[in-house]
Parts: structure tokens; sequence; C-alpha cells
């Protein structure tokens, strides 16, 4: 049944080792510089859930207002950001996390001067 949906249970681990994961540079439907995702949730139809991890260079930005149907929910792993959700802006230091209804256009940036890192969680899956 996996199978004709898509998914190869074989490839389906549910481990990922540290360094073995996939990371893709920026998401080429968004524009924005400066970002990799490393991504937590294997690649598969049917999955709910969409977590990476936002590995965001000082200066790096996602510049278009993303949105869609859903909910995102964020951990703030190391640096800082500034992310703006329905134009209103909200700095976040290491630690601090977020919740919100996803159709509100979101832009962020990393205003800090070392790399920050961002585990970033949607429903559905937007990559």
């Amino acid at each position: 049944m996996s199978s004709f949906f898509g998914l190869n249970p074989d490839t389906q681990g549910i481990v990922q080792r540290a360094g073995e994961r996939p990371v893709a540079a920026i998401d080429p439907i968004r524009q924005g510089k400066g970002i990799k995702y490393e991504r937590l949730v294997p690649f598969a139809a049917g999955n709910l859930l969409e977590v990476n991890i936002h590995i965001i260079e000082p200066g790096g930005s996602k510049t278009d207002n993303i949105s869609n149907q859903g909910e995102a929910v964020g951990l703030l792993l190391e640096g800082q950001i500034e992310l703006s959700v329905d134009g209103i802006s909200h700095t976040g230091n290491a630690g601090n996390s977020f919740f919100f209804k996803a159709h509100l256009p979101t832009k962020y940036r990393n205003t800090g001067e070392s790399i920050a890192r961002l585990v970033w969680i949607n429903t559905p899956q937007v990559h």
C-alpha cells in the first residue's frame, strides 16, 4: 500500500543520524538568500508534518511572504532572527519559540553576526 502512494518503506528511516540528513539550498519557489534546509522528516508523499532546521547565514533572509493553510511552530536553537508575521516584527534569540496560523504572511531574517539555526515545523508540508 505504501508503494502505491510513492513511499518506499525500506527508505523511511525512523532514525536519521546527524550529518546524514539531506540539506538543501533555499527553496527554489521562495525568494531569499543565505538559507539552507536540513530535513528532519523524510521526503514522502502523504506525510502530514514538515520539519526542517533552517540554517540562516548572517544577513540571510526569506523575503517573500510565505503562507499556507495550516500551522507553523518553531524553536530558535542558536543565533538571532527577526520574524515578521502579518506585518508585525518580532525579534528572537536562542531558546525563543513561536506559533502562528500559517495563512498569515510571514518572512524572516538573521539579524545577528553568526549563523542562526531554527527548527521550523509546518503542517501540512509546504516545501
